[in-house]
């Protein structure tokens, strides 16, 4: 079973900002630090998890060089690299973007997207490497992604298009089906997905 240790905001509450976690498997602790990232470093596992078949040309979205698109990434690091970044970055939610030599291997993107004609995310190439899953790292980026864009209160939802063997992924946090399931080729089913942040 896998345990986590988090470094939190200090909000007097729930956790305001996720700066980073450890998690264990088995004998080996794995140790993540999640943060924002560039482009240019997460395409590499976007390209690799969701369109291995497709390629390299497939993995760029439309909107990923938007000024305001943010990128995510969590970074396997060694323990005295994890504690000196939370000790640093534990008031700054963004944190550094992640260093040219970290080994990513989870990644999200959030792109201004309006849904139903008001400012909204999309959150798309939610990614996880196949040897670093089951331990709830994707869960925890996705966490960490929605708690860092609290600086845009204007954007009252995040939205997404997810594969049906993802819905439960999304469903499990606070996340909702919003439109009937449709087919894309070659892919599968895939629904559309609605969360509301706070106050929204």
């Amino acid at each position: 079973m896998a345990g986590a240790r988090i470094g939190t905001h200090r909000s007097g509450g729930p956790a305001l900002t996720l700066i980073m976690m450890q998690l264990h498997r088995s004998n080996t602790a794995n140790h993540y630090l999640l943060r924002r990232a560039r482009l240019e470093q997460i395409l590499p596992l976007r390209t690799q998890v969701l369109f291995a078949m497709h390629g390299p040309r497939h993995a760029h979205f439309m909107g990923d060089d938007h000024p305001l698109t943010r990128h995510y990434a969590a970074v396997v690091t060694d323990a005295t690299t994890v504690e000196a970044a939370v000790a640093a970055g534990a008031d700054d939610p963004a944190g550094p973007d992640a260093n040219e030599g970290d080994s990513i291997v989870a990644c999200l993107t959030l792109l201004p997207a309006p849904f139903e004609g008001e400012p909204a995310w999309q959150m798309r190439g939610v990614a996880v490497h196949p040897q670093h899953r089951s331990q709830g790292l994707g869960r925890a980026l996705v966490a960490f992604a929605e708690r860092e864009i609290a600086d845009r209160p204007e954007f009252k939802r995040i939205w997404c298009n997810a594969v049906a063997s993802a819905v439960l992924f999304y469903e499990k946090m606070g996340w909702e089906v919003v439109d009937e399931a449709y087919l894309i080729k070659g892919v599968g089913s895939h629904f559309k997905l609605l969360r509301h942040r706070d106050g929204g």
